[in-house]
């Protein structure tokens, strides 16, 4: 809503701007005067409490310029160009000239400045460098290489023309004979011409100039003697256009680029003009002129409604309804009285009709204005439908009944299943501006509402069908509205009510349910009960905002409203059955699907629970029987979603229903007997083939769930149980691939189990659950379930080791052997990038094998412990990036599961736990550092893990953050789910829906299901890691060398905060003049650190030290060159290494740090990296500074010979940076008035090392050994 002090603003423009003298600077002002002013197009009517301030000082400038017969301050013009679009000229005709001696000054004012005078006319302040120029060919004066962004100066002149025309439209008005005023004689001829003139250019001015002219024509003075001569005119290029058009040459398209030589169609100029014409001129001398007005319009309107042009095709739509109006009386018919008054069904006797057709007369043409407005209700433009629609409910309202029915009638023929929806749309718009004014006869009502009822229904996959259900609603909120006490509608109110709230509670489009609550609001609301079942309640509970989550609509809304009556949960059943179990939209029979089971049991409340749904079920299979999925996938699919939801509602369902139960399960097993047999039907079509392999998995899922007390004597037949095993089984890999393509490595771990997986784990439950039973009837042989696993034709090993671990629990357990033995023989093939999806299923049969294990051998130990540290060290990478990582994350959330849910077996694999733990606090992914640290804290304190020389408190120290929130969000949890509990308490008393939970999403924080992201809640928590490896696990014996190794990864490549936040942390551990705010934690809940804790931080920089160097040394020396890990964790090493010499951080042994330099040399004679080599001469500089400030002699002498061996590299990069190296060593080492170090840097500086040949490379650096006094090395070939 704008404010008050935008129209202060507004005032103050106007008054500077009339002040204002200069050009740019006035241009300035209305630019800002448009920008504030547009911010009341949605609301123009509050500018009138100022309009006056507004208007008046523009108004009156225009005025005394119209006196003197000059332009000055254009953008006056512009500012009230700029008004008038906003407020609208009928707002503002007061503030204009309207004294009838502005007339003849204001003609020749725009004759000057837009007509055939332009030529002769120089204005100085708009045109300063063309004085002479034409001025209607000047596209934008001169100042507009300057502002010309908002469009306020390239239209200036524009501006200028609009507001004199609108002046000029206000002034032919008055009430004088204009040969009295007309000084000259020809200014007629002159007001016309310059109508045409604009017509020409067909700008902003030319709808504002049609008006002008049709006022003029239509003086009393003129219409005799100017208007037919224009009539004449107009209808002679109406008829050319329209032939043109019928011959289909030389069409002209109309444009908006202005040019000397562009051909511009001016028949929306014509059109309009005789359309102000006809609303202008006084009833009595518009019938005189008769059809002169638009001759031919059989001819003209037929193919001007063909056009190209939206425009023109409105305009012939305006034009007719304006036409059709001016012969039909003004007088109310007997039949409107009537209808006005009474609600009698019958409003006229037969003779009464024939009466009002005494007197009544139109000529021909009429029938093809009414023609028109039929035509253009099928139009492809919406904005020409509503136009045609209001024209005919004009139109219809002042026709004798028999005439009126009669048109009626042929706009309910239009409701036909060939037509487009386009025409569905025009024509219910028509009906229901019909409905709306009240000129509908209560007979049609029936009518209308059979043919609204198709509409509510009408769907297609293409087109804008949703357009019919829009307009459908809008019929039926205007027969609320307008025949509220109509028998014939109270007739029909309940069918109405509930086809409403079907597509309210079901419709895929959000505006369309919507747009249906609404409707049925104001049916209950002004019909009401009994006629509306339930109308106070049910419309509360289809309200604006919850009716916006199609899940609320679907799950909840509906089911509460089928609970109000049983006439709605039997049309909410029915109409999910029929068409949103078969509808296109995929997500829409989803949620249909899942809605049902709650329909069904609200409908059950009155009938019956189990026996409404077996009566469904009944329906939806013999549904079933009668699709074919080739034919129609899409049904067939929907059908058994709903089948598969409804079979949850017979889990509890009474011994009595076994035979009804058992039969159903036998009935779908036959009828899906050759898709089990094929596994998948549509190789050519993914969606179908997807589709039907997810229900059927959802159907086989439903069958297991049932209870087993009931259904265990069909289902765990051999056969029966076998066909739907090696149905998952086969369509296993398919969907598992097809799940893996079709999301990011971020999203596996939440979405990698699939419809098939679940079902086949929902089997092998349903087969545990009948082994617990005292009978063993249902006993089936591992032999037997091998059998199926090996009569499956897999493509490859992914499904097969990933239905191991699917088989139910008794053949894990016993086979373990065969799935380890199965899980080994594939890893042992090797480790590739490809594979990882492969060894991602294979940790989930490990999972599920270690879960069901009562005992575990010492073989089965070890053959465990291999694949779990192959997996956790996976460190592949493809094109999608680290997919070793989701094997990684994954094998550390099996390691933490397995020991929590079945500890007393799985305790030897607390070591690697621990050590995983250890590895991933230094992961360089945050997420996996957080996962590890979490998992570390929580096994911790409940006993799950034990360090014996880890402090727990030292640990709580680092996640008090962490517990904080945890607990703060346990308590909104809490509260929030108190507050919902008493808000349904209310609710459930009063039957009103809650209108809080409308707000609830899927990712609600407050909701139970909700996974709380706790590095969005802890973001220092990914940082918090690098200080529980370093503080608590570098000092233990045990883990120094493996969290040294985790903290030199790290320092590779990872993201620019956590480089910085690692570098920051690593300079307070070696530099204990820095403050420990990094080593201490960060913390915002902080309590005083603990002494002993303080203590291990302070004494912590050699024991890093160490560690540091040792795993640095080990790592270097250990280099593999062909593993791209190896390589990865090298560079890592020696970029911290780096770091650490840079920092003057050395080992206190100078044969430690000799050794390493050797190796460092080793592998860049190894090695074509440049990065790493880069890194290597670095270090070699910088351990030439710190061994010569320590006195380490061989490592002095070991990294200047190493710099000399890069001088002579083949990279010339290298070479500067050696040599970069080696003026580093000496100027920082080296007195500053030595001789050598003068004698070296002399023989250093001469040579320019990137562009040296071979044999100078080594003359150089056999000059620069004997300055250094050492022996050169050999010679480069």
């Amino acid at each position: 809503m704008p404010s008050a002090d935008i129209l202060s603003d507004l005032v103050s423009l106007t008054e500077r701007a009339l002040e204002e003298t200069v050009e740019q600077v006035g241009y300035q002002l209305a630019l800002r005067y448009g920008v504030q002013i547009r911010n009341y197009l949605e609301s123009p009517c509050l500018l009138d409490t100022h309009i006056a301030q507004l208007a008046e000082p523009l108004t009156t400038h225009l005025q005394e310029d119209i006196t003197r017969g000059t332009i000055s301050q254009p953008w006056l013009y512009t500012m009230l160009y700029l008004l008038v679009d906003v407020r609208q000229l009928s707002a503002l005709t007061c503030y204009f000239p309207h004294n009838v001696i502005h007339l003849e000054p204001c003609i020749h004012l725009l004759a000057q400045w837009y007509g055939w005078d332009a030529e002769k006319l120089s204005i100085t302040s708009l045109d300063k460098n063309n004085p002479g120029a034409d001025l209607s060919e000047i596209a934008t004066p001169s100042f507009n290489d300057v502002y010309d962004e908002k469009d306020v100066s390239s239209n200036a002149k524009q501006h200028v023309v609009y507001v004199l025309f609108a002046s000029l439209s206000i002034l032919v008005g008055v009430p004088f004979d204009i040969h009295l005023v007309d000084s000259k004689g020809d200014l007629p001829d002159t007001v016309v011409a310059l109508a045409k003139r604009a017509f020409e250019n067909m700008g902003k001015e030319y709808i504002i100039a049609a008006e002008m002219l049709a006022r003029f024509v239509t003086r009393p003075d003129l219409r005799d003697t100017l208007l037919p001569s224009i009539l004449q005119e107009f209808n002679l290029k109406l008829k050319e256009y329209s032939s043109e058009i019928a011959q289909k040459k030389d069409l002209v398209v109309p444009v908006i680029r202005r040019g000397k030589f562009t051909a511009i169609n001016q028949t929306p100029a014509y059109l309009i003009t005789l359309s102000y014409i006809v609303r202008f001129s006084e009833r009595d001398h518009i019938k005189t002129l008769g059809d002169s007005v638009l001759e031919s319009p059989e001819q003209i309107l037929s193919a001007l409604l063909k056009d190209d042009s939206r425009e023109i095709r409105r305009l012939c739509i305006v034009l007719s309804t304006r036409l059709a109006s001016m012969y039909l009386p003004t007088q109310l018919f007997k039949w409107r009285e009537q209808l006005l008054n009474t609600d009698a069904g019958e409003l006229l006797l037969y003779h009464d009709k024939l009466l009002e057709l005494e007197g009544f007369y139109v000529p021909t043409s009429f029938d093809y204005f009414i023609d028109s407005l039929l035509v253009g209700i099928s139009d492809d433009d919406t904005g020409i439908r509503l136009s045609s629609a209001r024209g005919l409910a004009l139109v219809v309202g002042r026709l004798p009944f028999l005439f009126a029915d009669e048109v009626i009638v042929e706009i309910l023929s239009y409701f036909s299943p060939a037509e487009t929806p386009e025409m569905w749309h025009g024509a219910n718009m028509a009906l229901g501006e019909l409905i709306r004014h009240g000129y509908l006869p209560p007979s049609r009502i029936p009518e209308v509402f059979d043919v609204t009822k198709k509409s509510l229904q009408f769907e297609r996959k293409k087109g804008a069908w949703s357009i019919v259900k829009d307009s459908a609603c809008f019929i039926s909120w205007a027969l609320a509205r307008s025949y509220a006490s109509s028998v014939q509608l109270r007739d029909l109110c309940s069918e109405l009510a509930s086809e409403l709230l079907v597509v309210a509670c079901f419709d895929r489009e959000i505006n369309i349910r919507r747009s249906a609550a609404a409707a049925f609001q104001e049916l209950a609301g002004r019909v009401g009960d009994p006629y509306v079942p339930s109308a106070v309640l049910s419309s509360a509970l289809v309200d604006y905002f919850s009716l916006g989550a199609r899940k609320i609509s679907y799950m909840e809304i509906a089911p509460r409203i089928a609970a109000l009556d049983k006439y709605y949960a039997e049309k909410f059943v029915d109409a999910i059955c029929n068409r949103y179990l078969t509808h296109w939209d995929e997500t829409t029979r989803n949620y249909a699907a899942r809605s049902l089971p709650s329909l069904i049991q609200a409908l059950g409340e009155a009938e019956g629970k189990w026996n409404c749904a077996l009566k469904t079920l009944g329906f939806l299979v013999d549904c079933l029987k009668g699709t074919s999925c080739e034919d129609d996938w899409v049904s067939y699919c929907g059908f058994i979603l709903g089948i598969a939801s409804s079979l949850t509602l017979l889990a509890d369902a009474e011994d009595s229903y076994t035979p009804e139960i058992n039969n159903l399960i036998l009935q779908l097993s036959n009828s899906q007997s050759e898709l089990f047999t094929k596994g998948k039907r549509f190789k050519d079509n993914a969606d179908a083939n997807n589709n039907i392999i997810s229900a059927t998995a959802l159907l086989i899922k439903a069958f297991a769930n049932t209870n087993p007390r009931i259904t265990a004597d069909t289902i765990l037949r051999k056969h029966t149980y076998s066909v739907y095993l090696l149905y998952l089984l086969s369509v296993l890999e398919h969907s598992i691939t097809t799940t893996i393509d079709s999301m990011s490595i971020a999203m596996f771990d939440t979405s990698n189990t699939n419809d098939v997986i679940l079902a086949l784990r929902a089997l092998a439950d349903y087969y545990t659950l009948c082994m617990q039973a005292p009978s063993s009837a249902y006993l089936l042989s591992n032999e037997f379930l091998k059998g199926c696993l090996e009569d499956t034709d897999f493509r490859s090993p992914l499904a097969y080791l990933t239905g191991l671990g699917l088989l139910p629990s008794s053949f894990r357990r016993e086979e373990t052997n065969y799935i380890l033995h199965a899980i080994l023989t594939e890893l042992n093939k090797g480790v590739s990038p490809s594979g990882y999806v492969m060894r991602l299923y294979i940790l989930s049969t490990v999972e599920s094998t270690l879960l069901a294990l009562d005992s575990v051998t010492d073989e089965q130990r070890q053959s465990f412990l291999k694949i779990i540290n192959v997996c956790l060290h996976d460190y592949s990478s493809n094109q999608r990036g680290d997919v070793g990582s989701l094997v990684r994350l994954k094998s550390f959330r099996i390691l933490r599961n397995v020991l929590r849910e079945n500890g007393h077996v799985t305790a030897f694999l607390s070591d690697a736990y621990i050590n995983a733990i250890v590895e991933l606090l230094g992961s360089r992914i945050d997420i996996m550092r957080i996962d590890a640290l979490i998992s570390f804290y929580e096994d911790s304190k409940d006993g799950i893990i034990s360090i014996a020389d880890i402090n727990l408190s030292h640990l709580e120290w680092y996640m008090q953050d962490y517990t904080a929130e945890k607990n703060l969000v346990f308590q909104m949890k809490e509260q929030a789910r108190q507050d919902r509990q008493q808000r349904e308490e209310i609710d459930t008393n009063n039957y009103l829906y809650d209108l809080h939970k409308r707000e609830s999403r899927d990712d609600d924080p407050l909701d139970d299901d909700a996974t709380i992201n706790l590095l969005t809640l802890v973001p220092k928590l990914a940082y918090t890691a690098f200080n529980v490896l370093v503080v608590l696990f570098i000092p233990l014996e045990e883990y120094t060398l493996k969290a040294a190794a985790a903290l030199c990864y790290s320092f590779g490549a990872m993201s620019e905060t956590t480089s910085t936040y690692l570098i920051g942390f690593l300079s307070e551990i070696f530099d204990k003049s820095r403050k420990n705010n990094l080593l201490t934690g960060s913390t915002s809940n902080r309590t005083r650190i603990s002494d002993d804790l303080k203590s291990k931080i302070i004494s912590l920089g050699s024991v890093v030290k160490i560690a540091v160097y040792d795993t640095i040394s080990r790592t270097v020396q250990q280099c593999n060159l062909a593993d791209a890990y190896s390589i990865n964790v090298t560079d890592a090493s020696i970029r911290l290494l780096n770091f650490l010499l840079v920092n003057h951080v050395a080992i206190e042994s100078d044969a430690k740090l000799f050794d390493l330099l050797g190796s460092l040399i080793t592998l860049s004679k190894s090695t074509s990296k440049f990065p790493m080599l880069q890194v290597v001469t670095a270090c070699l500089a910088g351990a030439g500074v710190v061994a010569k400030q320590n006195g380490y002699i061989k490592t002095y002498e070991r990294a200047i010979k190493g710099l000399i061996l890069f001088l002579g590299h083949k990279i010339s990069k290298l070479r500067d940076a050696a040599c970069d190296g080696l003026l580093e060593i000496m100027l920082i080492t080296s007195p500053p008035d030595s001789p050598e170090l003068k004698q070296v840097v002399e023989t250093l500086t001469s040579y320019d090392w990137s562009i040296l040949t071979t044999p100078e490379i080594n003359c150089a650096r056999s000059a620069l050994c004997d300055v250094l006094g050492i022996v050169p090395p050999p010679e480069k070939k």
